[in-house]
């Protein structure tokens, strides 16, 4: 998520006080105080949620979010993150997304990525769905990496990771031996240290998937990377293309209030303000 907001510079302490402050001044005991992980988070709320409610930007992504609702262990602040591949927090204060991010959530959605596919695809005509799901399964090893370094507690760093380099030109795949290359190079010594790593991601590569999986274990920057460079191959114009962040908001205007009315996280959020009386979704 974005952390160009002047709410990403606040630290914990300052956050918590003007929440403190916020649900002191709040006499009737209904405001709410909504917490993202950054700055995506909070325009993609917009419009969706009541003008009242406080939305405010985690000091520290995901953690953040969780460390701060902990704090309070107040029904009026909640908090909101991506599902990534880290076990569910139990507080029933804190909400996911659907799928892994908030990106697949929008990219799910086949409305939104139909209006979001057409305005940035300029190859030949193609059916936005298939696109999608050729996507997700290129990037299956990728993201079954990540998922496994995530559980396993392996500590692998993706960091600087280029989904370019990997980009087949003719075929439109990913090079998996181009990734784990980069990935060795990121975290000198890891293949070399435990091969069995490596089978344990060929064994885990064999499933066989469908769309809601792959939606659930791929993370949205790598589908948005994938989706850039093919917009620009098929253009052979490269490094004309949108950035990522900006693909990731027009994926945002792409999704419309009555898609969220849809969603799973929706449906949570409308449970929760009916069992403490608040008023929290527009």
């Amino acid at each position: 998520m974005g952390k160009n907001s002047i709410q990403s510079n606040l630290s914990k302490e300052d956050i918590i006080a003007e929440i403190r402050l916020t649900l002191a001044a709040d006499v009737e005991h209904k405001k709410s105080v909504v917490i993202v992980e950054g700055e995506d988070d909070i325009l993609f709320f917009r419009g969706k949620l009541q003008p009242d409610v406080d939305i405010r930007e985690s000091f520290s992504g995901k953690c953040g979010v969780i460390e701060i609702v902990n704090h309070f262990s107040e029904y009026r602040v909640i908090g909101i993150c991506d599902v990534d591949f880290n076990s569910r927090c139990p507080s029933p204060q804190i909400f996911y997304y659907d799928y892994s991010c908030l990106e697949m959530m929008l990219i799910s959605n086949d409305s939104a990525f139909s209006a979001f596919f057409y305005t940035y695809y300029q190859g030949s005509p193609e059916d936005p769905q298939k696109v999608r799901f050729q996507l997700l399964s290129n990037l299956k090893w990728l993201s079954f990496y990540r998922k496994l370094s995530a559980e396993n507690n392996w500590a692998v760093n993706f960091k600087g990771l280029s989904i370019s380099l990997a980009y087949n030109n003719n075929t439109q795949a990913l090079d998996t031996s181009n990734l784990l290359s980069q990935i060795n190079k990121i975290n000198p010594g890891i293949i070399s240290n435990d091969r069995s790593r490596i089978e344990l991601l060929s064994t885990e590569c064999r499933q066989e998937l469908d769309r809601e999986a792959y939606l659930s274990i791929t993370q949205g920057h790598d589908f948005l990377n994938y989706f850039q460079v093919l917009c620009e191959s098929v253009r052979h114009l490269k490094g004309k293309s949108p950035g990522v962040a900006e693909l990731s908001r027009a994926l945002i205007c792409s999704y419309r209030k009555e898609d969220f009315a849809k969603s799973s996280l929706f449906r949570s959020l409308s449970e929760y303000q009916a069992t403490y009386q608040l008023d929290i979704l527009s």
